[in-house]
């Protein structure tokens, strides 16, 4: 068996990796966009490397599968740090580049900034974990690679309402943050629809790190609430909670995705012992599934650390563009597109997608409680065909 090689070469604002020593194989030009080098506003560590290494990982999985198809793929890795401005640059690039699709774009904002050129210029783009419902409806060429938002929203709802018993609830959202309007929207809807009440929604600002007033107002005008809605992004979210608790407001706390655990100096400062709440994921490296399970196994083997959700999303995405590769007759973007529409479902290491025309997929969640150390899982809600 041939071995893979990975060759990394520098091209404008690219770096391209070649799977193949084969040089009479049918070329294959996937984009990869994310931020592969900033610290974000918003997450203690950008996602790059965690993309990088699921989306290889992916590949040299199907390695065998492509040889079969003589196809050879090089990809074109497109870092735009933490600028849309850049994102809209990266798009452009990957049009001249002449990829056949691009996977990435893991923050809502920077999907969304992605998506109307992705049409323009009928490029398939496949999210792997940005949310935002609008990305369902920016057109043909525009997929997601997970759930939307409102439907994490609904989740947090039926959570607050079943386990937690609220009646009275606040709200703290990101007011200039696709993602957390998103959830905050379902979740308000959701939740009043059942019989719940939002007694106040605070907006503030993703540049904002005191959140002293907002503990100060609840503390003096918001009586007998029975939990905080925090549908922000890390760090965010973080500094909000710390805040609160640090004012003795002690009630649970609901939040999506976003929290990606709160960092690991959350679950280390003094107020913690206090913190009670639940939130949303796509994924955890305790998932016990057999796919979950062997994926871990592997990635850890190969890679000395455990997998995040970032690269177990990448992975899934990958493979699911690679299973559209293996069965399109040409490679075109035309091709590809089409095949990308006809997909139904796919089982992927974070559990069972159901695709739906010009909307997210129903998709596997994964509800999680808090202890003082982290997060544990609480429940596991699969889609249902039909």
């Amino acid at each position: 068996m041939n071995k893979i090689i990975i060759l990394f070469v520098l091209i404008t604002c690219s770096t391209q990796a070649v799977f193949s020593i084969n040089k009479e194989k049918r070329m294959v030009k996937i984009g990869v966009a994310s931020n592969f080098s900033d610290v974000t506003s918003n997450s203690y560590n950008p996602f790059g490397n965690s993309v990088r290494n699921g989306i290889n990982f992916a590949i040299e999985d199907m390695y065998k599968e492509f040889e079969k198809r003589n196809i050879q793929l090089a990809l074109l890795e497109y870092d735009y740090g933490s600028n849309l401005i850049e994102v809209r640059k990266v798009v452009k690039q990957a049009v001249k580049d002449n990829v056949v699709a691009v996977v990435g774009y893991e923050y809502s904002d920077h999907a969304l900034m992605a998506a109307p050129l992705h049409q323009k210029y009928h490029v398939p783009m496949l999210t792997p974990s940005a949310s935002a419902d609008r990305l369902g409806q920016m057109g043909e060429y525009i997929h997601q690679g997970t759930f939307n938002n409102s439907y994490q929203g609904e989740i947090l709802a039926t959570i607050a309402l079943q386990k937690l018993k609220c009646k009275k609830v606040v709200s703290i959202v990101i007011a200039n943050c696709a993602y957390c309007n998103d959830m905050n929207n379902a979740f308000s809807k959701e939740f009043k629809r059942k019989g719940g009440r939002i007694e106040k929604n605070y907006e503030v600002l993703e540049q904002e790190n005191d959140f002293t007033y907002i503990a100060r107002d609840i503390v003096k005008n918001i009586k007998n609430i029975d939990a905080i809605f925090i549908p922000n992004q890390e760090l965010t979210s973080g500094h909000i909670i710390k805040t609160l608790l640090k004012n003795g407001i002690t009630k649970p706390f609901l939040g999506g995705d976003g929290w990606r655990n709160l960092g690991a100096d959350f679950f280390k400062n003094p107020y913690i012992k206090k913190f009670h709440g639940y939130m949303t994921a796509h994924w955890h490296s305790k998932l016990p599934t057999k796919e979950s399970k062997e994926f871990v196994k592997r990635y850890q083997s190969k890679y000395r650390n455990t997998p995040t959700d970032s690269a177990v999303l990448a992975y899934d995405s990958m493979r699911i563009l690679g299973k559209i590769l293996l069965k399109a007759k040409t490679f075109s973007r035309l091709e590809i597109e089409r095949e990308l529409t006809r997909i139904k479902s796919f089982r992927g290491v974070s559990g069972l997608f159901l695709f739906q025309q010009n909307k997210a997929p129903l998709k596997t969640i994964i509800v999680f409680r808090s202890t003082q150390t982290g997060f544990i899982i609480d429940e596991i809600l699969h889609p249902k065909k039909g």
